[in-house]
C-alpha cells in the first residue's frame, strides 16, 4: 500500500537543482529554447518540473537507449543525483561518440574579438568558444559560437531593430578557428583574445555533452540580452557553480569577466593593419621612403633590402591579398623574401581595462546667464571623450543617451540621443578607409539654444598627424527640424596617457541664411570606474562660453 502511495506522489516529491534549469536553458521563470525537439514533455512551453518528470519516465521505457544518446549531458546529471533511471553505457552512442572525437578537446578558451562599428551586432564585440589541443596549431581549433540567422535583405536600420526586438532566431554554428580568425582578424582587422580557462577533460566532456543536445536547437536572438554573450556564459556555466544575473544588457567582454578567475593564459591576434603600423613608425625617413616607393611602383626588392622594409612589405603584401585579394606585380619577389621577425609590441589594452559600456554622470555647467546642475545618463555604448586606447580607431555609439540641466527655477532637457555613430577609422599609407557619422536626437545645438530635431549624416577622413595625434574631418548634411543645413567639422585628440585624453573639435553650422558654429576643447581622467571631463565650449548662442565639469560613474 505504502508503494502505490509513493507511486502516485512521485511527481510532486521530485526535486531539482539550478544546474537542471541551466541544462534546459530556463532562466527567469521561461524558456530560452523554442524548438519544441528539445524538449521531451508533451507540453507546450514545459515548466522544468514537467521536463524533468517526463525525462525520468522514457529513461524507464523502452527508449532508454534513444534519449540517453540523445541527451547526455541530462542523463549523466539524473545519474549522478541519484534519480531512479536504469544503469546505460554512453560509448554505445555511435553519433555521440563521433561528435565528442571530432573535437580537439584538451583545452577550451573563450576568444573575444573586438568592436566592430560597422556592424551593429558586433559593435560590443563577439564571444566564442575555442576548443584545442597542445598537438596541433591553435587554428585548427573547433570554434562554437552563437549567431543570428538573418536576411542578405535586411539593411542596417532593420537589421538593428529585429535585433533589438527578438525578431531573428538564434543557433550554435560550430567553424574551424582559422575562418573566423579571417572573418574578423583579417578582413575587419579586429583583435582577437584567446583567454582559456581551467577546465578539466571531463568538464569539457560535459561541455561537449551539452552541445550534441543543443546541436539542432533553436532560440530567440537579441542584440543586447540574448546575444552570442549570454549564450555562451550560459553554456560554460552547464560546467560551473556560476549563474547568471538577469539584467537590462548582457555584453561580450562580460563573458570574459565573469570567467575571469578559470583563465589560466591569454594570447592575442593581432591584426596585420596594427603590426604594419608599429613597423613604419619605427622606421627612419630614408627607410619610409624605400618603403613607400616600393609600394607606389611595384618595384623589386633584394636580399640587401633593410629586415624592417622586407618585413612591412610582407605584411602589406599578405594583407591585400587576404582583404581585398589583390596580387601585386611584385608579390612573388616580396614573399620569398627570408627577414628576421620584429616583436611586435601591440599597446591596445586588455578589454577588460576599457571605459565600462554605461554611465551615471553628475556635474555642473556654467555659461553667461546661468549656473546648472547637470545630470548625464548613457544607457549604453561609448563616446568619444571615453578612454578607448585603440591606436587604429575611435569610434562612438550612443542610443538613448540624454544630459538635463537643473538650476532652483528650472529643468532643462539639453540634448537626447536617439543614435548616435561616430566610426573614426585611422588612414595610412596602406589602408585609407572613410570615416562616417549617424545622427539622431533632440540638442540645442543652434543660434536660439531651443531644443530641435536633429537627423544627419556624415563622411570624412581621419589620420595620424604625429605620434597618435589623431585629425579627423567629417562633412556632415542634414536636417533641422525641417531645415537643411550643411555642418563640416574637424576634430584632434591624442592620449597623453593610458588613463589621460585631451582633445578639441570645431564645426560649422550653415542652413537657411543662418549660421551656427561651436568650438570645444576636453579633458578626460579615468580612475577606475570614475571618468572625469572638464569642458570648454565657445558657440554662437545666446550663452556664448560654457564651462562643464562632470564625474561619470561607469557600470
Amino acid at each position: 500500500m505504502n508503494k502505490v502511495i509513493l507511486l502516485l506522489f512521485y511527481p510532486f516529491l521530485l526535486l531539482y537543482s539550478n544546474d537542471w534549469e541551466k541544462l534546459i536553458h530556463y532562466y527567469d521563470n521561461q524558456n530560452q529554447i523554442i524548438s519544441s525537439e528539445f524538449f521531451l514533455s508533451p507540453y507546450n512551453n514545459p515548466s522544468p518540473k514537467q521536463e524533468l518528470i517526463s525525462t525520468i519516465n522514457l529513461l524507464n521505457s523502452k527508449h532508454l537507449a534513444k534519449i540517453a544518446c540523445n541527451f547526455p549531458a541530462r542523463y549523466n546529471y539524473l545519474k549522478k543525483n541519484n534519480y531512479d533511471i536504469p544503469n546505460f553505457n554512453l560509448n554505445k552512442c555511435e553519433e555521440l561518440n563521433l561528435f565528442i572525437k571530432s573535437f580537439n578537446k584538451k583545452h577550451v578558451s573563450i576568444v573575444f574579438s573586438s568592436e566592430y562599428t560597422n556592424n551593429p551586432s558586433s559593435a560590443f564585440g563577439h564571444t566564442m568558444l575555442l576548443f584545442s589541443n597542445d598537438l596541433d596549431s591553435i587554428e585548427i581549433g573547433d570554434t562554437v559560437h552563437f549567431a543570428a540567422k538573418t536576411s542578405k535583405t535586411d539593411g542596417f536600420i532593420k537589421y538593428s531593430y529585429k535585433g533589438f526586438k527578438g525578431k531573428y532566431n538564434g543557433y550554435f554554428i560550430r567553424e574551424p578557428f582559422f575562418k573566423k580568425i579571417y572573418e574578423y582578424n583579417t578582413l575587419e582587422q579586429r583583435h582577437m583574445y584567446v583567454y582559456t580557462l581551467d577546465f578539466s577533460e571531463n568538464e569539457i566532456l560535459k561541455l561537449l555533452y551539452h552541445l550534441f543536445e543543443i546541436r539542432k536547437a533553436t532560440f530567440k536572438y537579441y542584440f543586447l540580452n540574448g546575444n552570442c554573450s549570454t549564450q555562451i556564459t550560459d553554456l560554460l556555466n552547464i560546467v560551473t557553480n556560476k549563474k547568471r544575473t538577469q539584467t537590462t544588457y548582457f555584453l561580450p567582454i562580460d563573458t570574459v569577466k565573469t570567467f575571469s578567475s578559470n583563465v589560466s593564459s591569454i594570447s592575442k591576434f593581432t591584426p596585420l593593419s596594427n603590426k604594419l603600423d608599429y613597423l613604419i613608425h619605427k622606421m627612419s625617413d630614408y627607410e619610409k621612403k624605400i618603403f613607400n616607393n616600393v609600394i607606389f611602383t611595384n618595384n623589386k626588392i633584394s636580399a640587401d633590402t633593410p629586415n624592417i622594409i622586407k618585413e612591412a612589405l610582407s605584411y602589406y603584401t599578405t594583407f591585400n591579398f587576404r582583404r581585398f585579394h589583390r596580387i601585386f606585380k611584385n608579390y612573388e619577389n616580396i614573399m620569398t623574401q627570408k627577414y628576421t621577425p620584429t616583436k611586435i609590441i601591440d599597446k591596445t589594452p586588455n578589454p577588460l581595462d576599457r571605459t565600462k559600456a554605461s554611465y551615471y554622470g553628475l556635474g555642473y555647467y556654467k555659461n553667461k546667464n546661468s549656473n546648472y546642475l547637470l545630470l548625464n545618463y548613457r544607457p549604453l555604448f561609448l563616446d568619444l571623450q571615453d578612454i578607448q586606447l585603440n591606436n587604429m580607431q575611435e569610434s562612438e555609439i550612443k542610443t538613448l543617451s540624454l544630459n538635463l540641466l537643473l538650476s532652483n527655477n528650472s529643468i532643462k532637457l539639453k540634448n537626447l540621443d536617439f543614435a548616435n555613430i561616430k566610426s573614426l577609422p585611422i588612414q595610412t599609407s596602406f589602408h585609407k578607409p572613410i570615416s562616417w557619422s549617424i545622427y539622431s536626437g533632440l540638442t540645442r545645438e543652434n543660434k536660439e539654444n531651443d531644443l530641435k530635431l536633429n537627423n544627419e549624416f556624415g563622411i570624412g577622413r581621419t589620420i595620424d598627424l604625429y605620434k597618435n595625434l589623431n585629425f579627423s574631418f567629417l562633412l556632415n548634411i542634414g536636417l533641422e527640424n525641417i531645415n537643411p543645413y550643411v555642418k563640416p567639422s574637424i576634430r584632434f585628440s591624442k592620449y597623453l596617457s593610458n588613463n589621460v585624453k585631451v582633445g578639441a573639435s570645431s564645426y560649422f553650422k550653415q542652413y537657411d541664411k543662418n549660421e551656427y558654429f561651436e568650438n570645444q576643447i576636453f579633458t578626460s581622467i579615468k580612475s577606475n570606474n570614475i571618468l572625469y571631463t572638464v569642458n570648454y565650449i565657445n558657440d554662437k548662442s545666446v550663452d556664448k562660453n560654457k564651462y562643464l565639469f562632470s564625474i561619470k560613474y561607469n557600470f
